[in-house]
């Protein structure tokens, strides 16, 4: 495939059915004495570390990928994480290269390594050419990167960037996905497309990408 149109990219997570393997030991207050209440302490510790689990690759897993080229989005979403890394670095990779730029938001410091060390784990193999030395490859672009302009401690959130650049805004909080894909999994994938849709189109405004042919033409599914 020689194509280039660039692919905008997004991932959602959720802790891993494993992840309490890796929990540190709570210990409770010294002055707690009662076991009953020092029982209930390390529970609602390890409650608190399983709901951030999501965020590492260690104790996180991938719930679903979105993909966005060209105008159409594409959402893999399966409860075999192995079977949809393959999936994603198959449409991104197919020859084993990444084949287009991928665009995403706080994507090298999230997205990219979180995928990476996921596929590891799921000993999938992962394409050449990702990391250049030190760094990741001018293959990804990352508009929070962008967005900082040189200025690495100033952040943005995506919905606050696309309600900023007046494109549109998120549709709900993706630290509820996985509660959210459990209960309804059409409402969830409807809320990873949008989160894809108005990454594609702050990267269009803020000059990283330009407006794919599909949209212009007035053409976009998924």
């Amino acid at each position: 495939m020689t194509t280039r149109h660039p692919i905008v990219f997004d991932i959602e997570t959720g802790p891993s059915p494993d992840a309490a393997e890796f929990a540190p030991e709570f210990e409770a207050p010294a002055n707690y004495k009662d076991p009953v209440k020092i029982a209930a302490y390390k529970a609602e510790k390890l409650t608190e570390w399983v709901e951030q689990a999501a965020l590492s690759a260690v104790t996180g897993r991938v719930l679903a990928i979105g993909l966005r080229e060209n105008g159409v989005t594409t959402i893999i979403c399966e409860d075999d994480e192995a079977a949809m890394l393959t999936e994603f670095w198959a449409f991104v990779a197919p020859d084993g290269r990444i084949r287009a730029p991928l665009v995403g938001f706080n994507s090298n410091r999230f997205d990219v390594p979180f995928l990476v060390r996921r596929s590891w784990r799921n000993r999938v193999p992962v394409p050449a050419g990702i990391v250049n030395g030190r760094y990741l490859s001018n293959a990804f672009i990352d508009l929070m990167q962008l967005w900082q302009v040189g200025d690495y401690q100033a952040t943005v959130k995506l919905d606050v960037m696309a309600r900023w650049l007046g494109v549109g805004a998120k549709t709900g909080d993706g630290a509820h996905f996985a509660q959210l894909l459990a209960e309804d999994p059409a409402a969830a994938v409807a809320y990873l497309a949008n989160d894809i849709e108005i990454t594609e189109k702050c990267a269009i405004a803020l000059g990283a990408i330009d407006a794919p042919a599909a949209v212009e033409a007035g053409g976009s599914d998924y």
